[in-house]
């Protein structure tokens, strides 16, 4: 019809989030918090990348150097750097993470690190260097293996790696001695190292939905404590 005007419909434009988007989700005052109590929580904040500022949370940067109070009298908390507690608890859960940095390393004191519901593809060898790590939870992304090194991680107490594509466990698995804690569920496990027997301290162990055909004969020594 000649007399009506003719609509024209605008598909929606959408922003590609950019990593400047995701180091400002790290601003100065979610550092001062995770600085006062050692616990960083970056959970759910639609991440794609981790951001720079994380791996290095511990150290000062050249213009708080410049700027240090240090008289121990000096009532600002914020600024009351010699207090600042080591970061430990680590959360980037529930993003769209595809890989962790190998600056992950510097983190030394990491006790607990939740990285489940990502994109994870892979993890970067330096994980192995978290030698203090005790709670890790992998669970939910798309692995398909683990770095020889990821087996350093000997101070481990739970382990979450449920809901993976990992094919096949290293036998070095048996070196996770301290393990109470493990869930392998929802995997492509056809068997399991035998030194998985080594794991006696393990109170809860789930292998469901996997594709086993027998286990370890010295699996019957994960009695538990």
């Amino acid at each position: 019809m000649s007399g009506m005007k003719k609509k024209v419909y605008h598909s929606a434009v959408f922003k590609k989030r950019t990593k400047n988007d995701d180091n400002a989700e790290l601003s100065e005052v979610i550092i001062i918090s995770a600085r006062k109590n050692g616990n960083l929580n970056l959970s759910s904040r639609g991440l794609f990348t981790v951001p720079d500022r994380v791996w290095t949370i511990n150290d000062l940067t050249e213009e708080e150097i410049r700027n240090l109070h240090v008289e121990l009298d000096y009532i600002h908390d914020n600024e009351r750097w010699w207090e600042q507690e080591p970061l430990k608890i680590l959360d980037l859960s529930c993003n769209s993470l595809k890989a962790i940095d190998s600056k992950v390393e510097c983190l030394t004191e990491l006790t607990t690190l939740y990285l489940h519901n990502n994109l994870l593809e892979n993890l970067p060898v330096e994980i192995g260097n978290l030698k203090k790590l005790e709670i890790l939870n992998l669970s939910n992304n798309k692995l398909e293996k683990l770095p020889h090194e990821f087996y350093k991680l000997t101070e481990l107490r739970q382990l979450s790696l449920k809901n993976n594509n990992i094919k096949q466990l290293d036998p070095a698995f048996g070196d996770f001695i301290m393990l109470t804690y493990l869930d392998l569920s929802y995997n492509n496990l056809t068997e399991l190292p035998i030194g998985m027997g080594y794991l006696v301290r393990l109170i809860s162990l789930d292998l469901n939905h996997n594709m086993l055909k027998e286990l370890p004969l010295d699996l019957t020594n994960m009695r538990g404590n």
